[in-house]
């Protein structure tokens, strides 16, 4: 009945599932499958990434994100609160779904947002039989409350789907963990389009990051970010120092969560310059600070590192990639 969880934190290449697909089918060839893990109500981008870790949600969610553009002042409008997923789908009119495959998963669990004015939403299993309910959040006069909870349900035998309904506008859903009951490894891929340390640490609330890290028990909690740190720091938005800072405090707040699980931080592929002209790729000078921060944060902090920018052969790599037609 052994349990392997890790959860994965990044930015696009991780909302893509690029890198992190080919981890988690290598772990559960070797040690089986324990279930899909935490998976958003849809994806955060529609013209990148696949729907593999997220439902498929009706057009009228709306995505909020901690990357995205502030509301305008005067709309009276305010993003979040995020926790470690970065992001909240919010309904905007009756019901909306969203549908998750359960593939062979025995329990689901709901995370979501209770605050006042919310509306009622469901939770039903569909079979070939048809559709069950199990679970339903009642709603919620308007009142002053914003709290984030979870609710968890047992799935019937047979269960293909696993369906969220919105019966009024404004409901909030983080997304829903679905596990099976056997023994084997669970990969969580939380990827935010745009998203950073820095991200991560001043855009989310540090109690709602920490108590939903904390209901997926990871053995192992890994951080591949930096790639948009190249950019900052090619920009002159931030410094190796504050990398260090918003790294370290990432760190502390997933052993916080989780204090008994391994850490790993995973450096950026190449990030490159384009020259106009030819469309010459040139790796930016700048990963060389991120990889340099990333490898003393993880030192001090006793995690392990991987260095993928070597992996994947180090400077000009996509260059060579572009050259053999590996790019688009």
């Amino acid at each position: 009945t052994a349990r392997a969880a890790t959860v994965v934190l990044g930015s696009s290449l991780i909302a893509s599932d690029h890198v992190t697909d080919v981890v988690r089918a290598r772990l559960v060839e070797r040690f089986g499958d324990a279930g899909r893990g935490f998976l958003l109500p849809d994806r955060l981008s529609k013209v990148a990434g696949r729907k593999v870790r997220t439902g498929e949600a009706t057009p009228g969610w709306e995505i909020q994100n901690f990357a995205q553009d502030p509301p305008d002042p005067g709309s009276g409008k305010r993003l979040g609160p995020f926790g470690f997923t970065g992001s909240l789908h919010v309904s905007s009119t009756r019901g909306e779904q969203t549908t998750w495959s359960t593939d062979g998963a025995a329990r689901a669990r709901l995370f979501y947002l209770e605050h006042g004015g919310q509306p009622a939403v469901r939770l039903e299993a569909r079979t070939k039989a048809g559709s069950t309910v199990l679970a339903r959040i009642e709603a919620m006069p308007a009142v002053a409350h914003e709290q984030d909870a979870t609710v968890e349900v047992t799935l019937p035998p047979a269960t293909r789907e696993l369906v969220l309904i919105a019966e009024g506008a404004g409901a909030k859903v983080f997304g829903v963990a679905l596990e099976r009951n056997n023994a084997g490894v669970v990969v969580d891929t939380i990827g935010v389009p745009a998203a950073s340390a820095q991200l991560y640490v001043e855009a989310t609330v540090e109690d709602v990051f920490v108590r939903e890290l904390q209901q997926r028990e990871p053995s192992l909690f890994v951080a591949m970010l930096g790639g948009n740190e190249v950019r900052s720091l090619d920009y002159r938005t931030i410094d190796a120092a504050r990398f260090d800072a918003y790294l370290t405090t990432l760190l502390a707040r997933a052993k916080k969560a989780a204090p008994d699980s391994a850490c790993l931080i995973v450096s950026p592929i190449d990030s490159v310059k384009a020259i106009a002209a030819g469309e010459e790729l040139i790796s930016r000078a700048e990963i060389d600070t991120v990889i340099e921060v990333q490898r003393t944060v993880a030192k001090r902090e006793g995690c392990a590192f991987f260095d993928l920018f070597a992996a994947m052969g180090g400077k000009g790599s996509l260059a060579r990639f572009k050259d053999k037609g590996f790019l688009s």
